[in-house]
């Protein structure tokens, strides 16, 4: 079932390739425009992005950009590609696999569901991670720095009024999202990686 994009919402996908695994990735996320997006907009704020998920990525990775999906007044979203804020990844440490990510969650003041969310950092630094999956408490550290970077990215107005999470029915109002948390343990994927 598709994301409802209502007007005066928009859906953002950040996209990148890892430096770790080599394999491409997005995250996504749901935010609250106050003016109509444009160009000049969605380059700043691919900018912005940039500078937060290349301290991510382990080179080669790359930050690719962001696509920016517009909720219209019926019809399908107008849709705009970033031109700017590609770059390679700055870090240059031993990672672990790549189904083994930062998890950062998205709560909203609602209980449910359908109202928190997640992310996931590929490119984890293997010796921040102790033997029972926790993070060293330097990395919380610094990939909550990065967290709060993009958080409030998505607030800078006059275009971006905050993150929210969209949900899969026009029935319920995007929800603002109150925190967006570095969680204290790895996650592990489950993907069906293509082997080469």
């Amino acid at each position: 079932m598709a994301i409802i994009i209502p007007p005066g919402y928009a859906e953002v996908t950040v996209k990148f390739r890892a430096g770790g695994s080599g394999r491409n990735g997005n995250s996504v996320f749901g935010v609250k425009t106050g003016d109509v997006p444009t160009q000049s907009a969605v380059d700043t704020l691919s900018t912005v992005l940039s500078g937060a998920y290349r301290a991510l990525l382990k080179a080669p990775g790359i930050y690719i950009g962001i696509r920016v999906l517009i909720g219209q007044d019926g019809g399908p979203p107008a849709e705009l590609n970033s031109t700017s804020g590609t770059g390679a990844g700055a870090t240059n440490v031993e990672m672990v696999p790549p189904q083994v990510q930062v998890l950062i969650k998205k709560t909203t003041a609602l209980s449910g569901r359908h109202n928190r969310g997640r992310t996931f950092f590929p490119d984890c630094p293997e010796a921040n991670i102790l033997s029972d999956g926790s993070l060293q408490a330097a990395l919380v550290t610094s990939y909550q720095t990065v967290a709060d970077n993009i958080k409030n990215a998505f607030n800078t107005a006059p275009t971006w009024a905050g993150m929210v999470l969209l949900h899969q029915t026009g029935s319920l109002t995007p929800t603002p999202v109150n925190s967006y948390l570095v969680q204290q343990k790895a996650a592990t994927l489950r993907p069906r990686f293509v082997r080469a």
